[in-house]
Order: structure tokens, then sequence, then C-alpha cells
């Protein structure tokens, strides 16, 4: 199965039991002073396929990733598989920590999606992000923006990271988006994402210049 009919798969059933609904019966009870953000974002590689993409709001205290600093969870299963669950699931747990979540299906090369979340003085924080479909575990998002206190749209360009913990084989085998369910464990750090190399099973056809951003997000606070 490959990683883009996971990630379509996680997406339909965690819209079908409402996200938002665990999370936001706390919002509805700071209904006034909760805010709602769009958060539009958009491949500007055009190679890359774009997982199932989960954001969140949250407290100051909760971080995503950080680069230079070893992937936790959350992120290694986003950037190996695709996979929001982790992430998703996490807010939904923590409802202190955590505000509201939403999940935007996968996109092709060169498109994006757009999803709405709510804020609050306490949850001032969007996170966010989805893997670079052809490769090991390439990703790209935002960490911890504060959405609360903008009062016009916020455009970010965003370069590609590797999560540092799965090696870049670029093989079928360990390349979720070719199907290959392997992988060769790295134990680095989050850096800045070298490029598709294209000298294996990964087609030269999906490089992208990482000297470039990969992606656009914007943030606009809504009425």
């Amino acid at each position: 199965m490959s990683y883009l009919f996971r990630s379509l798969l996680t997406a339909t059933a965690f819209a079908g039991i409402a996200v938002g609904a665990t999370i936001g019966a706390q919002a509805a009870q700071k209904a006034g002073g909760t805010r709602r953000v769009a958060i539009e974002y958009r491949d500007l590689s055009g190679t890359q396929d774009l997982s199932s993409t989960p954001w969140v709001s949250h407290t100051k205290q909760f971080r995503l990733w950080e680069e230079g600093k070893p992937a936790g969870l959350l992120i290694q299963e986003l950037a190996e598989n695709g996979n929001p669950e982790f992430v998703l699931g996490t807010a939904i747990s923590d409802p202190k920590t955590f505000l509201d979540a939403a999940v935007a299906l996968p996109s092709l090369p060169g498109k994006g999606r757009r999803v709405v979340v709510k804020v609050d003085a306490e949850h001032p924080l969007v996170s966010g992000g989805w893997m670079l479909g052809h490769t090991n575990d390439g990703f790209a998002g935002i960490e911890g923006v504060d959405a609360y206190k903008l009062t016009k749209p916020m455009t970010i360009e965003v370069y590609a990271l590797d999560a540092g913990t799965e090696k870049n084989t670029e093989k079928k085998e360990d390349a979720a988006g070719l199907g290959g369910l392997g992988r060769i464990p790295e134990n680095g750090v989050i850096s800045r994402h070298t490029g598709v190399r294209g000298d294996a099973d990964i087609a030269a056809s999906f490089k992208f210049d990482p000297a470039k951003p990969i992606g656009r997000v914007t943030i606009t606070p809504l009425k």
C-alpha cells in the first residue's frame, strides 16, 4: 500500500470522527476569546506529492520539531510515511496543550489545500507539515507560528527538511512513496534537506532545488 493511499485513508478516517469535535469542546467554552484562522499551503517544487497534512493550535510549551535536534515519533511518522495520526492523536488526547486540530487530504505537485483552526490567548501557536512524497524522510511545514496576534495575512516560504530518522537510500523498498515498507535508521537530527539524488529508484524527475523554498504557507485571520 502506497504512502499516498495510507495517507488518504487516515485523513478520511479522522475527518469521519471530526477531529475538531473532541478538542473543539474546549474551544466552545472559551468562545469569547477564540479566533479562527485559515491556513493555505502550496507545493512550490512542482515535483513532490504532499501527504495528508495535520495542523494543530497549541500552547507555547509544545514543539512539533526543532532543527538540530532529533525528530520525535510525531515527525518521524509524518516524514517517513505521510502519517498524520500521531500528531492528531496527540492533540486529541491532550486538550490542555491543544485547542484545535485539522487535517487536509493529500495533494499533487504544485497544488495545495486550505484548513481552518481556532486559536486563543492560551493556545496562540499553529504548527503543521507534510511529507515530501518522493523522499525517504523529507518534510516541510511551519512550527510554532503565533497566529493569535495576526491582524492581516502572513505568508511564510518554507524549505525542505530531512527528519534524520531514515537513511536516504532512495531505494524502492525504503521509499513509502513507491510502496516500500522498509527503513534503515539514521539516528540523526532534523536539518535542511539536500535534495533528491535520483541515482536509485526515486527517479531524477522528483528532484527539487533545496536552496529554494519548497512550499508556501499563508495564515489569514478570519472574522
